[in-house]
């Protein structure tokens, strides 16, 4: 029998750091795992990189020739801008019997879809990447085809849906990676599973999650799939909207993982478990993997940005009758704009509507007034629940406390609240960006503290339905 999410470990405390149905949606998190090993996998030898070369799938060209084809996909990605395509495959390959029927099986599934579509923006001008999420539901105009869901056009190939992101968006795919379910739940076992923590209880029995309470969880493969590809938890308002949000998160915590150099020993097995499961374009190498490797290890320095792309919902007539689509809003060029000149993208994307801030776009640090070690402990909780997290430092004479606070840019309380869903309780103070330069929000961790990630007896966040103090309401 498969097993649940019932069966993820709660932990009272995170410990110090090492140093849907086809609704699946994160493969990037696989292709990082990927890419981050081989980089990683020097030590092994040529012989390592040889065979891992010829195990990588190539997506077969469209029927009929080119037809299907951007204008022009590939080109390395060593020099210039590059972007590359990440699809979720709803593909059941690979999964028991018993996970078929969970997730539905392909007699119940009719076509194919690609339930995740993302764009990696990685610009070695900048030295910056971005991660862009395109909602599934986002209404295009598919070659072809005419008007319909973003994710139907993946019964055109992979390809296709390359070719739709080139025309809305501008922006020239240099290589695309499909994965399916199986890849993702083998990965994060291999990893023996991802730790995660909550601020709220987060329930959708159609997916199977089941995180009963706020608290920090270590996800297995099984568990994973199910928090990044719920969209019916209680207190969202949209959940598609929300799901990104997760996705983000998880992708934050999973990659902080993958980063460590204890999980790099473990490098070819990781690399067994994902390579049957990708899917990449024909021009995409190794080479291109470890340059798209180096971009990625940005993600624990602040390099990375996650955004969406702005949309607002909305009904749309159609074949099959009227469905709920995702309509691009005006914002949405002014991002792809940005994106292609390399310039900066302000706060464009970084919130869709009536969904709180994922804490992946919140930069955060913790100050440490000799908290006798609990600092660390913050550290960690922080580093799981997928914040864009800075080292720890000591605090200044300027954010010294005797007691915990959340310090906040002025114009940024949003992101402070997002904070403070993980420690119930704690003062939120605004200060002027001078104080805490280069972030959104620092928390003050001195040895009076014993709030959530230290206390066994407390656990993060709160019952209330959108999260965190001040969200979204329905």
């Amino acid at each position: 029998m498969a097993k649940t999410i019932q069966q993820a470990r709660p932990e009272q405390a995170p410990t110090p750091p090492s140093r849907s149905h086809r609704l699946w949606r994160l493969p990037v998190a696989l292709f990082a795992a990927l890419s981050v090993l081989i980089a990683g996998g020097a030590g092994y030898g040529f012989w390592f990189y040889t065979w891992a070369n010829t195990k990588l799938n190539v997506v077969p060209l469209p029927q009929g020739g080119g037809s299907g084809l951007p204008e022009a996909i590939g080109g390395p990605c060593i020099k210039g801008a590059c972007n590359v395509l990440i699809l979720g495959s709803d593909s059941r390959a690979g999964l028991s019997k018993s996970q078929q029927v969970m997730f539905g099986n392909t007699h119940q599934v009719t076509g194919h879809r690609s339930d995740t579509i993302m764009v990696l923006h990685l610009d070695p001008n900048t030295k910056k990447a971005t991660v862009l999420s395109f909602p599934r539901d986002l209404w295009v105009n598919i070659p072809g085809v005419g008007m319909g869901k973003i994710t139907s056009a993946y019964e055109g190939g992979p390809y296709l849906v390359a070719k739709v992101i080139e025309k809305i968006s501008g922006l020239h795919i240099n290589h695309l990676v499909a994965v399916n379910l199986a890849g993702f739940e083998d990965v994060v076992n291999a990893l023996g599973g991802v730790p995660i923590c909550v601020n709220r209880p987060m329930i959708d029995p159609l997916a199977g999650l089941h995180l009963t309470h706020a608290g920090c969880y270590n996800l297995s493969g099984f568990d994973a799939l199910a928090f990044v590809r719920a969209r019916h938890v209680l207190g969202d308002c949209i959940g598609d909207f929300s799901r990104i949000a997760r996705q983000q998160q998880f992708l934050r915590a999973v990659l902080a993982k993958i980063l460590s150099k204890r999980e790099l020993i473990h490098a070819p097995s990781l690399i067994k478990s994902a390579l049957s499961h990708l899917s990449v374009d024909r021009g995409l190498k190794l080479a291109d993997l470890i340059y798209i490797t180096k971009q990625l290890q940005g993600i624990s320095s602040g390099a990375v940005s996650f955004r969406a792309v702005p949309g607002t919902t909305g009904t749309a007539s159609s074949s099959i009758g009227i469905q709920d689509v995702v309509y691009m809003t005006p914002q949405a060029k002014v991002l792809f704009r940005r994106m292609r000149l390399g310039k900066p993208l302000g706060n464009i994307g970084l919130q869709l509507p009536m969904t709180a801030i994922t804490p992946a776009s919140v930069q955060v640090r913790v100050l440490d007034d000799n908290s006798n070690g609990k600092a660390d402990k913050v550290y960690t909780l922080l580093q799981n629940a997928g914040f864009d997290i800075k080292s720890t430092t000591s605090a200044g004479t300027s954010t010294t406390s005797k007691t915990p606070v959340i310090l906040y840019r002025s114009d940024e309380k949003s992101m402070a609240d997002v904070v403070q869903g993980y420690f119930p309780g704690l003062q939120e103070k605004p200060v002027p960006a001078s104080t805490i330069p280069g972030l959104d929000v620092a928390v003050v961790v001195p040895a009076s503290y014993n709030g959530p990630g230290v206390a066994k007896s407390a656990s993060p966040g709160t019952n209330q339905p959108g999260g965190a103090p001040g969200g979204p309401t329905c």
